[in-house]
């Protein structure tokens, strides 16, 4: 196993979710819209199992750490959205198989999309059946 710092763990989770062909699981404190949308872009449209678990509380809406708008796009994209206000977990899940298990919110600075990323890490490794439950 290894650690997996900055623009790797972009790379990774890219690859990983574009390797997808059944589910995709992002559990995430904050998620920002381009990154969502970043992230849906690289999962084929045959992904038909597709969740989101996001913190969602107030004051991060207000302090613009996450967006509002992530809702309708989830759903409106085939995303089951779920809400869990003592999340603070950053995980990324493919086909119940293959997990990203780190500090990288689904934002743009937490996956280093564009030039101001944070230094997170994270490390891939294999789900379990019992994990997935």
């Amino acid at each position: 196993m290894s650690i997996l710092f900055a623009n790797e763990i972009l790379d990774s989770v890219k690859k990983e979710l574009q390797s997808a062909t059944q589910s995709v699981q992002i559990i995430t404190a904050y998620c920002k819209a381009s990154s969502f949308s970043y992230l849906n872009s690289c999962i084929s449209s045959e992904v038909k199992d597709k969740k989101l678990l996001v913190r969602f509380r107030m004051d991060d809406i207000i302090k613009g750490s996450t967006d509002f708008s992530i809702v309708e796009s989830g759903l409106s994209n085939g995303w089951s959205v779920f809400i869990r206000f003592d999340l603070h977990a950053k995980t990324y899940i493919v086909d119940n198989k293959r997990g990203l298990v780190g500090s990288a919110n689904a934002t743009n600075a937490g996956l280093s999309i564009g030039r101001n990323g944070n230094l997170e890490m994270a490390t891939l490794v294999d789900v379990e059946p019992q994990d997935v439950e």
